[in-house]
C-alpha cells in the first residue's frame, strides 16, 4: 500500500537515494518532519500470531476471560538507544528553552545510539551479559527452553522499534522469525515532541534512513543492514497501535496491563515478553505497579532505583528485567490489574544515570 521502490541498504538504517520519491498525499509529512527521504512500508504481510478478539478493543478485557487466574510473566524490557533527541538535550545549555523544532518528531536514533544498541547484540550473541542466568541467556539468544515462550512487542516510535531490530536482529533473520507487534501503550508521553508518533492508527512505524552528518563518525558504516522493508512489512503487526490516540500516561499504563494480560489469555503458553520503549514509560510503569516502590526496604534494589528516584532514569540501550503478576480486573472494571514482583528487578545490561 505504501512501499517507495529503489531502496538501497546503507548503514543498519534503511535508506533511500532518490530524496524526491514520495508517495501521492505524503508530501506534508516528509516537508515537516524528516531531513531526507521519507520511506514507508509495504502493507502485505504475514498473519500474525496473536491477533486481539475482531470485537474487542487490544486494552479492553473481553468479559468471557474475566474469572481466569493469575499469571505470572517474566517482562525484559528494552530502553531505546540516544536518540537525535537526547543528543540535543545533552548538548544545550541549562535552563534553555524547550527544543521545539520539528524534525525532532518521533526522533530517530543517532549513530551513537546505533552502536550502542550493536554492542548490545554483541552481548546477547557471545554470552557476555554477566548478570543472567543460563535460561535468561537462551530466552534472550532466541534458543528453544523447554516450558518458555518468548513473545515480542514495541513502541511505535521508530526509535524503539529500530533499537529492538538490531539488539536483537538474531531473532528476527532464523527460518521462523518472531513477530514484533507494534503497541501505542508502549509510547512515551509527554510535551515533548519527540514522543509524537509519525505513524498513524494501525499503521507501521516510518523506521528511516537520514543522510545525516551525525552518522559521519560511525566507525562501522561498513555493516550491511540486516532487514529490506518488505522483510519489516512482513515482521511487524500493528493492530494494537493507536498512534497519539491515548494522551495520558495513566491511561497508557492501564492499557498496557491490559494489553499484556491480553496477550497471555490469546496464548497461555508465553512465558516472557521482550519489550522495547521509553525511560518516562517504564518509569511510570513500575511507579504504577510496584506494590511497595516507596518502602525503605526496596532501595537496597539497585535494578528499581532509577523508578523511585525522581532524578535518576534508566541509561539509554539499557535491558531490565523483573517479574510481572497479570491479574483478572475487578467487578465493573475493563482493564486488568498488574504487579511487579518486589525485589525481582534487574539492570542486565546498561545502568541508571542521575540528573
Amino acid at each position: 500500500m505504501r512501499f517507495v521502490p529503489g531502496l538501497c541498504c546503507a548503514y543498519v538504517y534503511m535508506g533511500c537515494n532518490d530524496k524526491s520519491s514520495t508517495v501521492p498525499g505524503t508530501e506534508h509529512v516528509a516537508d515537516q518532519y524528516l531531513l531526507g527521504c521519507q520511506q514507508f512500508v509495504a502493507a502485505s504481510k504475514e498473519p500474525a500470531e496473536f491477533q486481539p478478539h475482531a470485537t474487542e478493543s487490544c486494552y479492553r478485557i473481553p468479559h468471557s476471560g474475566d474469572k481466569t487466574k493469575d499469571v505470572m510473566v517474566d517482562i525484559f524490557f528494552l530502553r531505546h538507544a540516544q536518540s537525535e533527541w537526547d543528543n540535543a538535550q545533552e548538548g544545550a545549555p541549562p535552563n534553555s528553552p524547550p527544543i521545539d523544532d520539528v524534525k525532532f518528531r518521533d526522533a530517530q536514533m543517532t549513530a551513537h545510539g546505533v552502536n550502542q544498541v550493536m554492542e548490545l547484540n554483541e552481548a546477547i550473541i557471545r554470552d557476555k551479559l554477566e548478570k543472567t542466568t543460563e535460561q535468561e541467556r537462551s530466552i534472550l539468544k532466541g534458543e528453544s527452553v523447554q516450558g518458555r515462550k518468548l513473545f515480542v512487542a514495541s513502541s511505535n516510535l521508530r526509535r524503539a522499534g529500530l533499537s529492538l531490530l538490531i539488539a536483537f536482529g538474531h531473532l528476527f533473520k532464523r527460518e521462523k522469525p518472531l513477530q514484533i507487534h507494534i503497541v501505542s501503550a508502549l509510547q512515551a508521553k509527554s510535551s515533548a515532541l519527540d514522543t509524537l508518533t509519525l505513524s498513524a492508527k494501525g499503521e507501521i512505524p516510518y523506521i528511516t534512513f537520514l543522510n545525516s552528518p551525525l552518522l559521519a563518525d560511525s566507525p562501522k558504516q561498513e555493516l550491511q543492514c540486516p532487514f529490506t522493508y518488505a522483510s519489516m512489512a512482513k515482521l511487524m503487526e500493528p493492530t494494537c497501535n493507536d498512534g497519539d490516540e491515548n494522551s495520558r500516561s495513566e491511561d497508557l499504563m492501564l492499557n498496557m496491563c491490559t494489553w499484556l494480560r491480553n496477550v497471555v489469555r490469546e496464548d497461555p503458553d508465553v512465558t516472557d515478553l521482550l519489550l522495547a520503549g521509553h525511560g518516562g514509560s517504564i518509569k511510570s510503569f513500575f511507579k504504577t505497579f510496584h506494590p511497595k516502590l516507596t518502602h525503605a526496604l526496596n532501595r537496597e534494589n539497585l535494578g528499581e532505583i532509577f523508578a523511585f528516584d525522581k532524578n535518576a532514569n534508566l541509561a539509554n540501550a539499557s535491558l531490565l528485567k523483573f517479574q510481572l503478576i497479570l491479574r483478572p480486573p475487578t467487578r465493573g472494571s475493563v482493564h486488568a490489574r498488574c504487579e511487579i514482583v518486589p525485589k525481582s528487578t534487574k539492570i542486565i545490561a546498561g545502568s541508571v544515570l542521575k540528573n
